[in-house]
């Protein structure tokens, strides 16, 4: 078993390491959730440090699919591609309902000694998992703006250990709602706080029920996790996720998403600034610092515009490869050219930048 209290030393953490100083958090606001972000870089590098470790040394279940390496929103989708019935869940305030005791609880034995029987201690008396705590967690003060979490521990959103850390502490609940899901022959992925369920077209009784999602209610129970039911989603035949559609074994993009492409291509044919363009499609425009005397605003919105731009032809190209390995597209040729043909069109308009 890996020795979490030999990787802290390794890092240059021997000693206890306090909470970590409200001055060396930044807090913002996103979407009307709380981000925090390291504004010390000896405490990001070490946060990484111990990411990498945790990442490497500490089995994940394969239901899990979130902050994997070489796994995408694809492979969350896959193993549903060929079924009928489907049922998304969320897990409510994911992160933030990670309680401190679980996460102790979890990363205890990494913090023991041979025998499992007494914890870890630096030279200082001090024992090594409340030095991990307080690198990996923070304390909400009541001067935040995330009023619901103050005088609370939280594992933050935004932190590099936090995605890892999250992962861990789910995989017993993953364990058993695998199991159940195997027993009644129902798909199972998660990816972060979603939860997506899906059967063959004539195996609906036990999905379709309402017990199947207080069973897995219950599941999420054992550790305080509750499910978000405004975002519960139930169909049949064809699934719409988050941008992406689950139809007759095809996995492809909405509409929603390939209009927005096809708009920006419109536009820019008809030779539409970039500035008029992302305030249209994204109601962007720039930030307040960015009108200074003598600022470039054109070249500032040439350089949004250009990401918008690179970032669509990446995520094109992104589902054209996964096609290539998995064969998610089920008319392959028509969908396969619709893409590549945006792809093209979007290189042409970034080469003329």
């Amino acid at each position: 078993m890996i020795n979490l209290k030999y990787e802290l030393s390794n890092i240059g953490i021997s000693k206890k390491f306090d909470n970590i100083n409200k001055k060396d958090i930044i807090e913002f606001e996103l979407n009307g959730n709380y981000l925090y972000t390291i504004n010390n870089e000896d405490i990001e590098k070490k946060q990484k440090s111990i990411a990498k470790i945790l990442s490497e040394k500490i089995e994940l279940n394969l239901s899990s699919i979130a902050y994997k390496k070489n796994l995408s929103y694809y492979d969350f989708l896959l193993p549903h591609k060929d079924n009928y019935n489907f049922i998304r869940l969320d897990v409510k305030s994911f992160f933030y309902s990670l309680k401190e005791k679980y996460i102790r609880n979890t990363f205890g034995n990494y913090f023991k000694n041979t025998d499992n029987e007494k914890d870890l201690e630096f030279e200082d008396k001090t024992k090594t998992i409340d030095s991990f705590i307080n690198l990996t967690m923070i304390d909400i003060p009541t001067s935040s703006k995330n009023k619901r979490y103050h005088n609370k521990k939280i594992l933050p959103i935004g932190f590099s250990t936090s995605p890892i850390i999250s992962n861990i502490v789910f995989r017993p609940l993953d364990i058993q709602i695998q199991k159940l899901c195997k027993e009644n022959n129902i798909s199972y992925t998660r990816y972060a706080d979603d939860m997506l369920f899906s059967s063959p077209k004539n195996i609906d009784k036990y999905i379709s029920q309402d017990s199947f999602i207080e069973d897995i209610q219950r599941i999420l129970l054992q550790f305080d996790l509750r499910l978000n039911k405004k975002k519960t989603i139930r169909k049949k035949h064809t699934l719409s996720l988050n941008g992406y559609i689950i139809c007759n074994g095809e996995i492809r993009l909405s509409n929603k998403k390939t209009d927005i492409i096809k708009k920006i291509i419109h536009f820019h044919k008809n030779n539409m600034k970039p500035e008029d363009i992302l305030y249209r499609l994204f109601n962007y425009d720039l930030p307040e610092e960015c009108n200074y005397i003598g600022s470039d605003k054109d070249k500032l919105y040439d350089d949004q515009y250009l990401n918008k731009l690179t970032g669509y032809r990446s995520f094109l190209i992104s589902i054209i490869k996964f096609d290539k390995n998995y064969n998610i597209f089920d008319n392959k040729i028509s969908t396969n050219d619709k893409y590549q043909k945006l792809v093209l069109e979007l290189e042409e308009i970034i080469n003329s930048i």
